[in-house]
């Protein structure tokens, strides 16, 4: 990451604060996130914040923090990923249902609610 930085002349500039996230997120069309191993998904909800679209995957805990305000794939199948972005990108309708429900999902979970599910998460796995 620190070379590619460095060639694209942006030195100390690869850390960014909560606002600068979140005007990502909002400055977005979308958020593609087809993770393989996730403990939580909050990078879901904070596009939710934000307003943003997202692809997700449908394992881990990914399907079910994002509800119905995703389009869900399988993240081993790059057709599916490439699919479901260009669905999303192409059309303006779904792109604002889903930035209108994932707005309304990302209220459903507070700060306490997000670390109680980390440390479940994390419980369950020390488990098996």
């Amino acid at each position: 990451m620190n070379s590619v930085a460095r060639s694209l002349q942006l030195r100390n500039n690869t850390s960014h604060g909560a606002d600068d996230l979140n005007a990502f997120y909002s400055a977005a069309e979308i958020l593609a996130y087809p993770s393989l191993n996730e403990g939580f998904g909050l990078p879901i909800l904070e596009a939710y914040a934000s307003g943003t679209p997202v692809v997700t995957s449908n394992i881990t805990s990914m399907p079910e923090i994002a509800g119905d305000a995703a389009l869900i794939i399988n993240p081993e199948d790059t057709q599916a990923i490439a699919d479901a972005m260009y669905k999303l990108l192409s059309d303006a309708g779904l792109r604002g249902e889903l930035s209108a429900r994932g707005l309304e999902r990302a209220k459903e979970f507070t700060w306490r609610e997000t670390a109680h599910g980390s440390v479940q998460k994390k419980e369950e796995v020390n488990r098996h």
